[in-house]
C-alpha cells in the first residue's frame, strides 16, 4: 500500500507516485545527470542514504516499478537504469524546485553584456547567445522575432539631389530601415512633402505584413498617387519588404560545448549536429510548439516532445523575448541530462534582460 501518494498530471497522462519513488526517481535523475552513465540500486542507495535508508534489493524494487510507468529504462540487460523522456517529464513538471533567476545573476548577465559595445539589435542578440551559451556550456538558440509583425512608426523621404532619394522607414522598437534610389526625374520638395504626409497618415501604427497586403487599398483614395514619387515609394517599399523577410531568423553558437558531452562524440550525433547547423529551417518549425503556452515563462521539450528524429537525443529549454509586440525566443539545446535547474535559471534571465535592454535602447540601426 503507497502511503504520501502525490499525483502527478503530464500531457497525456496521470501518475501516482508514492514519496518513496519520486525520491528514487529524483536520485537518478540527479545521478545520470552528474555521470552520464545507467544508475544501478547501489549508488542510489548510498546517495539516499540520510534521506531514505533502504538496502540496494529494496531500491531495486522501486527501480522496477518505475520502470513499469514507463519513468525509467535499462540500456541493456544488466545495466542500471536511466530516465525516460517522460521520467525527465514528470522530474521537472512535479519534482524540480521552483527555480527563479536571482539579482546575481541578473547582474552578471548585465555586466557582460555591457563588456561589448553594441549598436544595434542584431549585435545585443548575438551577445547575449554567446553569454548563453559561455555561462551554460551548451548551445545557445536566438530565433527573431518575424519583422512582419512590428509596426511601422514613420516614413520619411530625404532629397540628397534633385534625382537622389533616401527612404527612411522607421519601425517600432528603434529597426530603421534604409534606402537610396537615383531616379530619371527630378522631383521637388512640395511633392515629397505631399507624399510624406498622405503615406504617414495611412501607415503608420500598421504592421509591415499588413501594409504589404493592402497598399493598394490604402493609398486608393488619394489623386495624388498617380504622381511618379508615389510609384518610386512602391517599389523602395517592396525592396525593403522582401529583403527583411529573407533575413536570416536564427542564431546559434556554442557547438564547441555541445561537442564536449559523452554523448556527443560518436559520428552518427555529430552528423545530427551538423545537419542542424546547416539548416535553421529546422529549429523555426519547432516554433509552433513554444508559441501552444505563450503563458509560460520558460518552456521545455524533451527528445521525442520536438517531434523532429534528429532531436531524440536532445533537450531544448527556450524563453521568450519581446521587441514592443513582436515575441522572439532565445534557448539552450543540449543532451536531455541537463542541469536543468540551472539552465532554466540562466533561460529565464537572459530573455528578462534582453527585453528590458532593447525596450530601454535608443540607438537607430536596422537588423
Amino acid at each position: 500500500m503507497k502511503t504520501n501518494i502525490v499525483k502527478i498530471k503530464t500531457k497525456s497522462s496521470s501518475i501516482e507516485l508514492s514519496e518513496r519513488e519520486q525520491l528514487v526517481l529524483k536520485a537518478i535523475v540527479h545521478l545520470h545527470i552528474l555521470t552520464a552513465q545507467p544508475i544501478g540500486s547501489r549508488l542510489v542507495a548510498k546517495y539516499l542514504e540520510k534521506k531514505l535508508n533502504l538496502s540496494p534489493a529494496t531500491i531495486r524494487n522501486v527501480m522496477f516499478e518505475l520502470e513499469e510507468m514507463e519513468l525509467l529504462e535499462q540500456t541493456h540487460i544488466s545495466s542500471g537504469r536511466i530516465p525516460t523522456d517522460k521520467g525527465y517529464r514528470v522530474y521537472i513538471n512535479a519534482l524540480l524546485p521552483q527555480v527563479k533567476p536571482s539579482a546575481r545573476e541578473f547582474k552578471k548577465i548585465q555586466e557582460e553584456l555591457q563588456k561589448t559595445e553594441v549598436t544595434s539589435i542584431e549585435d545585443t542578440l548575438k551577445t547575449a547567445s554567446k553569454i548563453l551559451g559561455h555561462l551554460s556550456k551548451y548551445l545557445s538558440i536566438i530565433i527573431i522575432p518575424s519583422i512582419q509583425d512590428i509596426t511601422v512608426e514613420k516614413i520619411d523621404i530625404v532629397q540628397l539631389s534633385t534625382k537622389r532619394l533616401l527612404f527612411v522607414l522607421a519601425l517600432n522598437s528603434n529597426f530603421v530601415e534604409t534606402l537610396t534610389i537615383e531616379t530619371d526625374i527630378e522631383i521637388n520638395k512640395e511633392q515629397i512633402e505631399s507624399v510624406v504626409g498622405i503615406l504617414n497618415e495611412k501607415i503608420a501604427g500598421k504592421s509591415l505584413k499588413f501594409i504589404n497586403e493592402n497598399f493598394t487599398n490604402l493609398i486608393e483614395t488619394f489623386e495624388s498617387k498617380e504622381l511618379p514619387i508615389f510609384h518610386i515609394f512602391i517599389n523602395f517599399f517592396d525592396k525593403i519588404y522582401n529583403t527583411l523577410m529573407e533575413q536570416e531568423r536564427t542564431m546559434i553558437s556554442g557547438i564547441k560545448y555541445l561537442l564536449q558531452y559523452p554523448e556527443f562524440q560518436e559520428p552518427e550525433h555529430i552528423k545530427k549536429i551538423i545537419s542542424l547547423l546547416e539548416n535553421s529551417e529546422l529549429i523555426l518549425n519547432i516554433l509552433p510548439l513554444f508559441e501552444e503556452d505563450k503563458n509560460l515563462n520558460v518552456k521545455v521539450l524533451i527528445g521525442s516532445e520536438i517531434h523532429n528524429e534528429l532531436f531524440c537525443n536532445y533537450s531544448l529549454v527556450a524563453s521568450p523575448y519581446w521587441i514592443t509586440n513582436s515575441v522572439g525566443y532565445i534557448g539552450l539545446l543540449g543532451p536531455k541530462r541537463m542541469h536543468y535547474p540551472k539552465v532554466i535559471r540562466l533561460v529565464n534571465a537572459i530573455s528578462k534582460v534582453i527585453s528590458q535592454n532593447l525596450a530601454q535602447s535608443s540607438w537607430l540601426e536596422g537588423m
